[in-house]
């Protein structure tokens, strides 16, 4: 757990009393927002909980003591647990978790007892909302349908109609998948058709482009992204050492499936802009983001890329990445491999 929530909740776990503000947070939105972290109740039902304005639970799970009706409040309730998102193994409540549920049910929510917007609510983030809104407008309805019959099916959506459940549940979940880091890597590498927006049909390249934003916006770590493939600047020791002893490559996808690029290269800002764009690429293909490409190479291209790898595939997904960002080592392509990129530049949201 980050060490300044930690702080706030023991002294908050203290007192007994809420907290106005999120604890521990530094976000410039969230500085001077009426929120309220309260104390564990005595029976735990999950690691985060938001209560909603004019929301007071009922009889067996009340509203929390000291949040005020016409206030939403986040409720931690097992801060010393753990969460679990999705499929995903059980990890300790971080900032990043409360800070989700911050904009997901608060920043860009209706958060009225009928669920319907109000610009006007002191808690409603602007710009958060106007780019949330239109992720939710891009959301793959099948994909939204299955989801919502998944919530009616468990505990969840009690009382509440198929569109509430995907305005305050499903759509949320959703976005906090991959804006937060809240579903695994491997939830987000479901099988997909050629033609599917890859993630298992869940995000479409614009509303990757979207959540990038709102994760650069939020600053949140990897946010320097190249089309959806962070851009490490951090580099390992050896990787250091290998970019010294071979300032020739100016940059890779890392085993982190994260973009480095070579401090000592002497090529231009255009020129590793392109280095990034052909990485990123390349991160798509291998993550299962874009279904690998299926064309064969030119002679002239077996020839050149024959030291590259032994593995046909990666060579294709090479000369794939390399056609698109324009690298004439990817040598003349053929209307098969055109055609491939093309359906990879829409996918990535290259106009």
């Amino acid at each position: 757990m980050d060490p300044a929530l930690q702080r706030g909740l023991q002294a908050l776990l203290a007192d007994n009393l809420s907290v106005p503000g999120l604890m521990g947070l530094k976000d410039k939105f969230t500085r001077n927002v009426p929120m309220s972290i309260s104390h564990p109740q005595a029976k735990a039902y999950g690691g985060l909980e938001t209560w909603q304005r004019g929301d007071a639970g009922g009889p067996h799970y009340p509203r929390p003591p000291g949040f005020p009706l016409n206030r939403a409040g986040i409720q931690i309730q097992d801060p010393f647990g753990a969460i679990q998102h999705g499929d995903g193994p059980p990890n300790p409540v971080s900032q990043k978790d409360v800070l989700a549920d911050y904009v997901g049910h608060v920043a860009v929510q209706p958060n009225t007892p009928d669920y319907k917007l109000d610009p006007k609510n002191p808690e409603y983030n602007p710009y958060l909302g106007k780019l949330y809104q239109h992720y939710a407008s891009l959301v793959n309805p099948q994909e939204l349908a299955g989801r919502v019959q998944e919530h009616k099916s468990g505990s969840g959506g009690n009382g509440m109609t198929d569109e509430q459940i995907a305005q305050m549940q499903a759509i949320p979940e959703e976005f906090r998948g991959y804006a937060f880091d809240q579903w695994p890597p491997e939830a987000l590498k479901q099988a997909q058709t050629e033609e599917g927006f890859g993630y298992g049909q869940v995000y479409s390249p614009e509303q990757i482009q979207i959540l990038d934003q709102i994760r650069q916006y939020l600053g949140i770590k990897g946010a320097n992204v190249m089309h959806g493939i962070p851009v490490r600047s951090d580099l390992f020791p050896t990787e250091n050492e290998y970019f010294r002893k071979n300032p020739n490559v100016a940059g890779m996808a890392a085993e982190d499936n994260q973009i480095i690029i070579n401090p000592y290269s002497t090529l231009s800002e255009s020129e590793k802009r392109a280095v990034m764009l052909n990485e990123a690429a390349r991160v798509h293909i291998r993550q299962g983001r874009m279904y690998p490409p299926k064309f064969s190479l030119t002679p002239e291209q077996e020839k050149s890329f024959a030291s590259y790898s032994a593995d046909p595939a990666d060579k294709a997904a090479t000369v794939a990445a390399r056609i698109l960002s324009g690298d004439p080592s990817a040598l003349q392509a053929t209307p098969e491999q055109q055609e491939y990129v093309r359906k990879l530049r829409d996918f990535m949201g290259i106009k």
